[in-house]
């Protein structure tokens, strides 16, 4: 069994200093001050009490009295932190960031300050795999506008005959990027019926599936899919990574998935494909920018299923996360590098 999948789904009542090599944390002399920006679950805050810690729960924006306190933040995903929330936080030592990415952290500003980040890598794979899935039926199988017909004040029982669906069964499926969550998909969508083929430069042949093909050029890969779905970081790497040119590659009836970062994707680039018909349709999960607009054009877009940055948001995940930032956390009070600490500290 993954490691990812162990935690915290069979363990009640098991310490989770059993889990950080058994050392126990009161003869330790840090205050132990940790600050959770937003809620990151009753599990977390219980196993915090039981290894003697402080802790403050806020409501989602940054409290600057408790920021200035504290040694360990949790920002959630909704918070960015610069170098001028740092400058407010002079004990923080160690920054927690629920699921993989990590974007809205200065990385480099942490790094000269003495300031571990950390993630909780394959804690919500399986969650965000599955509603990739949900995307790609949702949006071929047109329940979007179906639904509405039967809700409306006039329901419609025969919109059937305007809105017909698609199988996914012998299509071609492109993912881009082939991490634990790009990889999860390939194995689902294998599950289908479908040729899976796949993009990343930065894949380890022996860690791809064996049913996937790799292209080494993205445009390729684009051209021969029904469906493409991006499993990327954010980042300066990738920023626009899929933008007109690419649109252009794409097959007039292929559909775009997106659960990994809004700024993957050149939203205006997007909009103006799917007006133009470029490309079927899409299934989107995360944005350019969070919230939505009420005036964004892909709200009214029939072709078009919206979910608000939800892919992980299940209890699986939940648990899962909050078992792993505890790992973190007690690493670095037992005087290691935290597990999943994403940067290197001189």
């Amino acid at each position: 069994m993954r490691r990812a999948d162990r935690i915290g789904m069979n363990m009640p009542g098991r310490s989770i200093c059993n889990i950080a090599s058994g050392r126990t944390m009161e003869n330790l002399k840090m205050e132990k001050y940790v600050y959770m920006v937003r809620s990151h679950g009753n599990v977390i805050e219980k196993l915090l009490d039981e290894n003697g810690f402080k802790y403050y729960t806020g409501d989602g924006l940054f409290k600057l009295e408790i920021l200035s306190r504290c040694e360990v933040l949790l920002p959630g995903g909704r918070v960015t932190v610069d170098k001028k929330i740092l400058d407010q936080a002079p004990y923080l030592r160690l920054i927690v960031k629920s699921g993989v990415g990590y974007d809205r952290i200065d990385i480099e500003s942490c790094t000269s300050r003495g300031i571990y980040v950390a993630n909780t890598p394959g804690t919500n794979s399986i969650s965000v795999a599955e509603h990739t899935l949900a995307l790609m039926l949702a949006v071929a199988k047109r329940l979007y506008p179906i639904s509405l017909s039967l809700r409306c004040d006039h329901p419609d029982f025969w919109c059937r005959d305007r809105y017909e669906g698609m199988e996914l069964n012998g299509k071609t499926i492109c993912i881009v990027g082939l991490g634990n969550i790009g990889r999860r998909v390939a194995k689902l969508a294998e599950a289908f019926g479908m040729q899976v083929v796949g993009y990343d430069p930065f894949a380890k042949q022996s860690v791809v599936p064996v049913p996937v093909e790799v292209y080494t050029n993205l445009n390729e890969a684009l051209a021969v899919a029904d469906f493409v779905t991006l499993h990327v970081p954010g980042g300066a790497d990738t920023f626009h990574m899929i933008n007109t040119a690419s649109f252009d590659c794409m097959k007039g009836d292929a559909i775009l998935i997106n659960a990994s970062r809004g700024s993957v994707v050149d939203q205006d680039a997007l909009i103006e494909a799917l007006q133009a018909g470029k490309i079927a349709g899409a299934g989107l999960d995360v944005f350019e920018e969070e919230p939505l607009r009420p005036e964004n054009p892909l709200i009214a877009m029939e072709h078009v299923v919206l979910t608000p940055h939800c892919a992980g948001n299940t209890g699986e995940a939940h648990l899962r996360i909050q078992y792993g930032c505890m790992e973190n956390i007690l690493d670095f009070y037992a005087g290691k590098r935290p597990r999943y600490a994403v940067n290197e500290l001189s």
